[in-house]
Order: C-alpha cells, then sequence, then structure tokens
C-alpha cells in the first residue's frame, strides 16, 4: 500500500486555505486541486509498503512521536516548485521551519533510512500541497497573480500533538487519504 507519514492540519487553518483553492480553482483549469479533506503537511512519503512492515514502521514513528514535544506550525505565504516559475508543478501553502518540527523530521529520515526508506535528497521545505499542475506550460497569469497576492498571507496556526500514519489511494478523483494509525507527542 502506498504510505507517507503526515500532521493533519487544524480545522481553523483548513478553514482559511479552502477560501484559497476555490480561487484558484476558478482561476487555473489545468491543476488537480487537493480537497479540503486531504489537506495536510507531509513529514515524509514511503511509498509502497508491504502490509507486514506496517509494525515495523509503526514503531519507528512511536518512538520518535514519544521523543518530541508538542510544538505549534504556522502556516503562511504561498509558492510553487519549482519556486517563482511559469513552469511550476506543484503549487504550496507554505509551513514555517520551526526547530521541532525539523528535529521531528530528520529523526524520521534517519530512522526510516535504517528501514530502507532511502532519505530525501531536496532539501526539506515544509508546505501543504495545494495542488499539482497538469498541463506542460505550467501555471496562467491568474493563478499566479493570487499566488503573488497571498505571498505573505498568515493561514493560522496548527498545536501539533499527533503524528499520522497515511494510506494514500489514487483514485480518478483525487487521491483518499486514510489514517492507518497515531502517535501521540507529549
Amino acid at each position: 500500500m502506498r504510505t507517507f507519514v503526515a500532521i493533519k492540519l487544524d480545522d481553523a487553518v483548513k478553514s482559511k486555505l479552502i477560501p484559497l483553492l476555490e480561487r484558484l480553482r476558478r482561476a487555473e483549469k489545468g491543476v488537480k486541486w487537493v480537497g479540503p479533506e486531504g489537506l495536510h503537511f507531509t513529514l515524509k512519503f514511503l511509498g509502497e509498503v508491504d502490509g507486514q512492515r506496517l509494525p515495523e514502521v509503526e514503531s519507528v514513528l512511536a518512538s520518535a512521536a514519544r521523543d518530541a514535544k508538542t510544538f505549534t506550525l504556522a502556516c503562511t505565504g504561498t509558492g510553487t516548485f519549482p519556486p517563482a516559475s511559469r513552469s511550476a508543478r506543484v503549487i504550496w501553502a507554505g509551513i514555517v521551519p520551526e526547530p521541532s518540527l525539523m528535529r521531528l523530521q530528520a529523526r524520521l529520515e534517519d530512522d526510516l533510512e535504517v528501514l530502507d526508506f532511502p532519505k530525501e535528497r531536496r532539501p526539506f521545505h515544509p508546505h501543504v500541497t495545494l495542488g499539482r499542475v497538469k498541463h506542460p506550460s505550467g501555471l496562467g497569469n491568474r493563478g499566479s497573480q493570487i499566488l503573488e497576492k497571498e505571498r505573505e498571507t498568515f493561514f493560522g496556526e496548527t498545536v501539533v500533538e499527533k503524528v499520522t500514519f497515511f494510506r494514500s489511494e489514487l483514485k480518478p478523483t483525487g487521491a483518499v487519504y486514510t489514517t492507518i494509525s497515531e502517535f501521540e507527542i507529549p
């Protein structure tokens, strides 16, 4: 099964991102937009994991969560990958790289590498994916203007008290995320 490790966003943050998503959806048709129920912050994408390996992954997640401390994530600004590019592939809302978040993410990278989940080669850039551009020409003027206008917008904060292990099923209507397990952060 296709899996990833994430943090669920507070409903107040989602309620501020949803109007932005709606404006972007009206402006840009060549984008696969994330639905409101799919808004989350990914710490580590694992990809395909055999069901028999779930307990060892869950053990790593439980240990990392136990050793972390509750912290707050701030969701602010918008952008794209690649950055400031007309050929954008991913549209995002930013997450401030708070030290507790960065330690937790680095711990997960290190501990999961021991289980043969390769470390991400690119530097970790905390974000909430809003959409994936499907058209080869990238993002249009209207979408780019909306993102530029929201570049500094504060969307709110989420108190992080859990790490969630998700299953992702790809469907024609978009990805469906199901919680496999959750791990409390003290």
